[in-house]
């Protein structure tokens, strides 16, 4: 199956975010997809988000979530639950689940071994509508990407299972937003594919219409939907899509993590699972 798929370096980025990871059904249909994809002879290199386990503790602790066009304002207080929830639980949960299912994985954060270096967002956004400059408090921007200790891992036949809290320019973290965060990976670690696990079935010309999905999309037309039918939380999917496409990437896909083995489904020739973003050659 593996010849058929037509890959090079065989290195996968997968960022596994919504409502996939809030089902335990489906946890372990993800755990078991990466395993099975890792035995096909693939390299799979997992980073994930978990903003609504983040929401949810700040509740138990009283707190209120803030949020800005969709963007989650990230005081020290939050991003020290973000760090427990993302780093402590979330990350070491999915690690267990792989392993459970018989990969071999392991767990970091964007700070273990200098993997990634960020700065605070410098983030201009439409308010009441106006362009305005937005503090977002300790959410960074990569800067720099190190992949020694991935390599290295990779190499040694683990599973690298990545946190989004990376270590910042001013001695403090930051929490980087994890779609953002799994296009620079797999720009830097040149991989083969990128794929966006989440909670739709990928890019569509009208939001609410799942027969309006876009199947195959080339780079130049992903770029100028941005904005108009690409929009809220689907924008740093396809605008890292964009620039990880430009950096070398074969291929991006946006993918429903919310059916179960989709993410299996989604590497077989024929699959029909979500939307392809392509750059130079369809694929």
């Amino acid at each position: 199956m593996l010849d058929k798929l037509g890959f090079k370096s065989k290195r996968i980025v997968i960022k596994y975010g919504g409502n996939a990871m809030l089902d335990d059904d489906l946890k372990t249909s993800v755990a078991d997809d990466i395993v099975q994809l890792k035995k096909m002879g693939l390299k799979p290199i997992i980073v994930h988000g978990g903003g609504p386990a983040v929401s949810n503790q700040m509740d138990k602790e009283g707190l209120e979530p803030e949020f800005v066009n969709g963007q989650r304002k990230t005081d020290q207080e939050t991003l020290d639950i973000a760090e427990m929830v993302l780093s402590g639980k979330v990350n070491k949960e999915l690690v267990g689940l792989i392993n459970e299912c018989g990969g071999n994985a392991v767990g970091i954060s964007g700070k273990d071994g200098t993997l990634v270096k960020s700065r605070k967002t410098k983030k201009e956004m439409k308010v009441d509508g106006q362009m305005k400059q937005v503090d977002l408090g300790r959410v960074g921007e990569v800067y720099k990407v190190d992949v020694t200790l991935v390599e290295t891992l990779m190499e040694n036949d683990f599973i690298t299972v990545i946190s989004p809290i990376c270590a910042g320019d001013d001695k403090g973290d930051f929490n980087v937003n994890a779609d953002v965060l799994a296009g620079e990976l797999a720009s830097s670690l040149r991989a083969d594919s990128l794929i966006y696990l989440t909670n739709v079935d990928g890019i569509r010309e009208k939001k609410d219409d799942e027969n309006t999905r876009l199947k195959k999309v080339h780079i130049t037309q992903a770029e100028s939907l941005i904005g108009k039918k690409i929009v809220g939380g689907m924008i740093p999917k396809v605008e890292s899509a964009v620039k990880a496409l430009k950096n070398g990437v074969k291929t991006v896909r946006i993918i429903d993590g919310t059916k179960k083995h989709s993410l299996l489904q989604a590497f077989k020739k024929s699959s029909d699972y979500g939307t392809v973003i392509y750059a130079d050659k369809e694929e």
